[in-house]
């Protein structure tokens, strides 16, 4: 690792001693109240003397020997590999040097890089002359983005912070406790603005009739109010549905500071540039939804009362008593089937054989049993007809090949999917009634509470959500360019979801968005079907179909009894 060393000397200069052990126990206090490895790093900007002054005491103090450290000045260059990222603490020593116009570009690079909610300790020696610098250098700070940031003059004990709105409003002539030398400017915005915008509806956030609704929104007002912030929507003029690589889009973001855009996206691969971002604390799921099936048709609806291996035994066995009966024609007089289902008897079953009684009388009782079955089966079904087997699982969907519409311009990699790539076709959803759609799980439960996805005369969705997720990917927030509100916004995003008010959101978000639903159809849609309870003519049609084929059975039937009949007079004319 490549650190710039400041070499220990034996000569120590003279400094107020009271300041130096303030400053060390300070740090000490912030290493035994951290989690995790304090990384501390120490810069010098003081080049005309830089071994010999309050920073080499404070560096060399034994409270921190044993802390990991950086000794820096302001010629380096920074390194995500070699330098951390987010330092617990960053002590900047300029002492009495004028820095206005005198700062080196890799420091300013370097300032620009670090995590702007790392604490700031900057160290002067300035007198009231050039106190000024040190006012500029802590607007710079500002500029940055920094706002956990403390100026002590170390000569003279002076503490400068700035807050929310850059004023440079708390010095103090005595010591604070540790605990409070750093201070968030944050904490207390002052009424500064937090802007916000989405361009994707969904769960998370819609936009209602009252406005926006969601548990993204609600968790927006909770940390402003927490942070004494006005929340601000702000609405894009860009009329393009794609937000990376959209100048229009990224322009209304930078021009007017955006803080948070709440939509969700991923990452294809993570840099370590990318170590500040604001990943969602709940993962995106994302399914397919399916049509929830069609009514029987009249030959389903007639099948639908016993299952395929009924209907072959009931063949089966009527089959074989058929034959049984043409190779034994003096054993079994009556035939099995107008017997057996519809009671006819061509001779009287009391004086028939003891074999035909036995085979008869059985099959008769279970037919009656069967017939009884079928017939109470059927009339439920034309009160009330049910619908075809609902696609419930992602193997059901493979096997029933409908097609899978997505919008191959967002989701292009979803045409050499192994899973369902050969079912995919590009398109929106149009609800057609066939098609399968995909997206992700909160905007699926957002679009099945629409009034157009119900049914009034079946009474039931027209489309359902399959239980079972495509994929699962962890999203992430755009904010704002260092946005010195990241890490409180991480931690309530967390608190809501840790506490179940993110899920209890959502509950209230889905119980709003079926209040007009649920009005419409008390309102208009029952009206409309009040008489549906009510058999009609066209629910008898399977037994108008029943019984015309029944009479027309009948109608054969009879034609061939009386031309066998005829032709039996005929034979025996011919004969005499």
């Amino acid at each position: 690792m490549q650190i710039e060393h400041i070499p220990r000397l034996i000569t120590q200069p003279q400094v107020n001693l009271k300041i130096l052990q303030y400053v060390t126990s300070a740090i000490s206090y912030l290493v035994t109240h951290q989690h995790g490895t304090f990384n501390c790093v120490f810069v010098e900007l003081l080049p005309s003397n830089p071994y010999n002054n309050f920073i080499e005491q404070l560096l060399w103090s034994a409270p921190l020997e044993q802390i990991p450290r950086f000794i820096l000045t302001d010629s380096f260059i920074y390194s995500h590999e070699i330098h951390p990222n987010k330092p617990s603490l960053l002590v900047i020593h300029i002492g009495n040097r004028n820095i206005v116009g005198n700062l080196s570009l890799q420091l300013l690079r370097s300032l620009s890089v670090w995590d702007p909610s790392s604490r700031v300790l900057v160290l002067v020696e300035a007198d009231d002359r050039n106190w000024r610098s040190v006012q500029i250098f802590m607007a710079l700070l500002y500029k940055l983005k920094y706002h956990i940031v403390t100026t002590i003059r170390i000569s003279h004990l002076r503490m400068l912070r700035y807050d929310a709105l850059a004023y440079m409003v708390e010095s103090w002539d005595h010591f604070v406790e540790p605990d409070k030398l750093f201070l968030d400017a944050m904490r207390n915005m002052k009424g500064k603005e937090i802007r916000y915008n989405v361009r994707f509806t969904g769960l998370r956030a819609i936009n209602f009739q009252a406005g926006l609704i969601g548990p993204d929104i609600q968790w927006l007002r909770s940390t402003a109010k927490h942070l004494n912030a006005t929340l601000r929507y702000l609405q894009s003029p860009c009329h393009s549905l794609e937000v990376i690589g959209d100048g229009c889009y990224e322009k209304f973001l930078l021009d007017n500071q955006v803080s948070i855009v709440l939509d969700h996206f991923k990452f294809k691969k993570l840099t370590p540039d990318h170590y500040r971002t604001l990943f969602c604390v709940e993962t995106v799921s994302e399914t397919i939804m399916v049509p929830n099936g069609r009514p029987l048709n009249i030959v389903e609806l007639f099948l639908q009362p016993f299952t395929i291996g009924a209907w072959i035994i009931l063949f089966v066995v009527l089959g074989v008593m058929e034959i049984v009966k043409q190779l034994l024609p003096k054993q079994f007089t009556n035939d099995p089937i107008l017997l057996s289902i519809c009671g006819i008897e061509r001779y009287n079953l009391h004086v028939a054989g003891q074999w035909e009684k036995i085979s008869y009388i059985s099959l008769i009782i279970m037919f009656f049993l069967m017939t009884s079955a079928y017939e109470a089966k059927i009339i439920a079904l034309m009160t009330e007809r049910p619908s075809t087997q609902v696609i419930s699982t992602f193997d059901d969907l493979i096997k029933s090949g409908i097609p899978v519409k997505i919008d191959l311009h967002l989701h292009m990699g979803f045409v050499n999917n192994n899973f369902i790539g050969k079912q995919v076709v590009n398109g929106s959803m149009d609800f057609d009634g066939v098609s399968a759609y995909y997206s992700q799980v909160s905007v699926i439960q957002l679009i099945l509470t629409w009034p157009v996805n119900y049914d009034l005369a079946l009474k039931r969705k027209r489309y359902v959500s399959l239980s079972e997720t495509l994929r699962m990917i962890v999203s992430n927030y755009i904010t704002e360019l260092r946005s010195p509100l990241m890490s409180w916004l991480y931690w309530t995003q967390r608190v809501f979801f840790e506490s179940g008010l993110t899920s209890k959101l959502q509950e209230i978000t889905i119980n709003e968005l079926h209040k007009p639903v649920r009005s419409f159809w008390h309102q208009k849609g029952y009206e409309a079907f009040g008489d549906y309870d009510l058999i009609k003519f066209a629910d008898f049609a399977p037994a108008w179909i029943a019984l015309g084929v029944g009479l027309f059975a009948c109608g054969c039937v009879f034609l061939w009894e009386l031309l066998r009949k005829k032709q039996g007079r005929i034979s025996t004319t011919w004969w005499i």
